[in-house]
């Protein structure tokens, strides 16, 4: 029995009666359903452990393990919106300016003006 990426676990529904599965089968179902899980725990864990800023002196609720000062959950007061914005605003500036480095100052187009570059190119008048 192979058990591929798109396989008739992924919903949680085994069509067939595990009890008389072969106990190879069995065993790679079982590996299978513990490798499934394991890769989703992880995804959820980089995704969005540590995600909240906490405000001095709050307690959040944390599945990982975040840097002090951040959770997971957390009531809508416990949260540092403003710092967490403030962070955003930084890290973005700096991704900008390298961004800007690279392209050694030259002008970019916005999205309308390239999406009319591309009409009139579209209608031959470019």
């Amino acid at each position: 029995m192979v058990i591929s990426e798109k396989s008739r676990f992924d919903n949680y529904q085994c069509p067939v009666d595990i009890a008389s599965m072969s106990m190879d089968d069995l065993c790679e179902l079982l590996d299978y359903v513990a490798a499934e899980v394991q890769t989703r725990q992880n995804a959820a864990d980089a995704r969005w452990s540590g995600m909240l800023k906490l405000l001095a002196g709050q307690t959040g609720f944390t599945a990982g393990k975040p840097k002090p000062g951040y959770c997971d959950q957390a009531r809508k007061g416990q949260i540092d919106w403003e710092g967490m914005g403030t962070e955003a605003a930084t890290e973005a500036g700096a991704q900008w300016d390298l961004t800007r480095s690279w392209t050694k100052g030259i002008p970019w187009s916005s999205w309308e003006d390239v999406r009319a570059k591309f009409t009139l190119a579209r209608m031959g008048e470019f």
